[in-house]
């Protein structure tokens, strides 16, 4: 057994010793701190992030030069989406199915149900304010509806009864 370790108790002048010897050691540390030591640039300003350089870096991945820019379409559909034509073509579409799911037959509230273009919003400008273009869906035959399609740009598994 010799090796593995100490299984016995250790007697009170043991414990001093190691104690003792322990002193001013950091043994639990391992991350570098040291207690009492300054750091070298404690109290420095940080020149690199301030409002210039934030303003730079901002400026340039903005717009077309964001990994992520699709034409500057996003800020037209996000107005639309947000408008209150949008939100009352939701309450026109709700009110005329009576607020209840057109394909489970589901009654509900607002947050539970969802107004679904039948001609997607992204093909015909035209139609996403008709409301002839709604079905109220409950959130469940919703997500079943575009299950898995939504975002990889292929049609609905299904048609709308």
């Amino acid at each position: 057994m010799s090796g593995i370790g100490f299984f016995g108790k250790h007697s009170n002048e043991t414990k001093t010793k190691i104690s003792e010897h322990r002193k001013g050691k950091c043994l639990g540390n391992t991350n570098g701190f040291v207690r009492g030591f300054i750091p070298w640039n404690k109290g420095k300003s940080h020149n690199v992030h301030n409002s210039e350089w934030r303003a730079k870096v901002s400026a340039a991945n903005s717009g077309p030069n964001h990994w992520n820019w699709k034409g500057g379409i996003n800020a037209q559909n996000r107005a639309m989406r947000n408008s209150s034509l949008r939100k009352e073509w939701t309450k026109a579409v709700f009110k005329r199915d009576h607020y209840t799911c057109q394909e489970c037959n589901h009654h509900g509230q607002n947050k539970e149900m969802i107004a679904h273009h039948i001609i997607p919003w992204s093909k015909s400008v035209g139609l996403r304010f008709v409301i002839s273009n709604g079905i109220t869906l409950c959130r469940p035959c919703h997500c079943a509806f575009h299950k898995p399609r939504i975002g990889t740009g292929k049609p609905p598994m299904r048609q709308l009864s």
